[in-house]
């Protein structure tokens, strides 16, 4: 492997963590890795990426806006696909750290 695609899959920047497409094509070379460690990091920036509350749609005081708070139904269907394609991008993540460390239960 070259270094370039080495510091890639150990370092990745924050838009391949948290860009979806980018993120999936990432996600095809871990096993290129020679550590479970470092396979168990790339899928623990996404699953951190994908805890954290700082995502959706934002009132003006910087509160997360409800689903009936959105003033449009295109922001409400963004929202909605996003929390459900969320919510199953998370299990098979925690699934494969368990496996990848042992002695981990899935969260």
């Amino acid at each position: 492997m070259h270094a370039y695609e080495l510091r890639r899959l150990t370092a990745p920047d924050d838009l391949e963590i948290s860009d979806r497409n980018r993120h999936f094509v990432l996600l095809a070379f871990p096993h290129l890795l020679p550590s479970a460690e470092g396979r168990s990091a790339v899928l623990q920036r996404r699953l951190d990426f994908l805890d954290d509350p700082q995502r959706g749609f934002f009132a003006g005081d910087g509160r997360a806006l409800r689903h009936d708070e959105l003033a449009s139904p295109f922001q409400a269907g963004i929202q909605h696909i996003a929390r459900v394609t969320s919510t199953a991008e998370r299990d098979w993540p925690a699934r494969t750290l368990a496996t990848l460390r042992p002695g981990a239960s899935p969260t």
